[in-house]
């Protein structure tokens, strides 16, 4: 009898529950779809370091170094 009672109250929660998933992944791509407008390609890597590499500054950074 127990265990009917917490399938029941699975089943009542269960939409709840879902719609709370749905929205943090529905949330979760909006945030990558931005960061890939925003940053391209390597969205995953400037969306937790905003200082972007470009690849004019490595070469700089390499010609200051090795003198070009």
């Amino acid at each position: 009898m127990e265990n009917k009672i917490k399938l029941i109250i699975r089943i009542i929660a269960s939409p709840f529950v879902f719609a709370l998933l749905m929205l943090s992944h529905f949330t979760f791509v909006i945030i990558r779809t931005t960061d890939f407008i925003r940053f391209g390609g390597e969205f995953i890597h400037y969306r937790s370091n905003e200082e972007r590499a470009t690849i004019a500054k490595i070469l700089e950074e390499i010609n200051e170094k090795y003198g070009k």
